[in-house]
């Protein structure tokens, strides 16, 4: 919370009304210039697939070059939750005009936690269609999560080399749903939704565990339209012994 800076706070328990201060970490992927006033954006969105983004403040930071002192930046900002019970979606977008690849600057986290239930845990999503005519949402889900953060190899692949490695690390078709789960979409046909423009459509998901699973397993729920990507939640489900 803002009024007790440095206690962190389960990003799934968040209390309605109340005031926290979101810290979002900005690194430079830059070996040779830091960047200086870099603007980061922080703003939310209801918890679900698609959405309006709702600002909630602007802070700068200096970012040094990558692997030198100081990095990453961390950028502050003091946000007061909807009133409104509920799960929201954090997003921070940063904005610096002599950005080399400004396609990678927003980042969000858009989790739900929820214990199995003997073997079976339950979340409620909703999509949204964020388009000003009808379309067919197909759902898509994968057990993709985020590795550890690796030591700097000895060489410095070029970029092509780069871009092949951590497509083959992080493409999603290549963390399927761990065998022995299930996952399940109640009144969706085929895992496609039609929508009409701007309609939403709360979707519950059964996520079912392997019998006598103890420990936490993520479960990506995302959103297409077509080809085109329209967001997505990460589905956390926990098993205890």
């Amino acid at each position: 919370m803002a009024a007790a800076p440095g206690v962190a706070v389960d990003a799934s328990a968040l209390s309605p009304d109340t005031e926290y201060r979101v810290f979002a970490r900005i690194w430079n992927g830059s070996t040779d210039g830091p960047a200086a006033d870099v603007e980061v954006r922080l703003s939310y969105l209801d918890f679900g697939i698609g959405g309006v983004s709702v600002p909630i403040g602007v802070d700068k930071v200096d970012v040094p070059v990558k692997g030198a002192a100081g990095s990453p930046g961390v950028a502050k900002v003091d946000w007061r939750t909807p009133p409104r019970p509920g799960h929201y979606c954090l997003q921070a977008l940063i904005v610096w005009p002599f950005d080399a690849n400004p396609d990678n600057n927003l980042g969000q986290h858009n989790v739900d936690v929820k214990s199995l239930n003997s073997p079976t845990a339950r979340f409620t999503v909703p999509v949204r269609n964020t388009l000003r005519r009808a379309a067919t949402i197909r759902l898509a889900v994968d057990g993709y999560e985020l590795p550890p953060r690796r030591l700097c190899p000895p060489e410095t692949p070029n970029a092509e080399e780069r871009d092949r490695r951590a497509r083959a690390e992080h493409e999603p078709l290549a963390h399927p749903v761990p065998a022995g789960w299930r996952v399940s979409f109640g009144g969706v046909d085929d895992q496609q939704l039609r929508l009409g423009a701007g309609e939403a459509n709360d979707v519950e998901v059964t996520v079912t565990s392997p019998d006598g699973f103890v420990g936490r397993q993520a479960i990506n729920v995302n959103g297409f339209e077509s080809r085109h990507l329209i967001g997505g939640v990460t589905l956390i489900a926990e098993g205890v012994a």
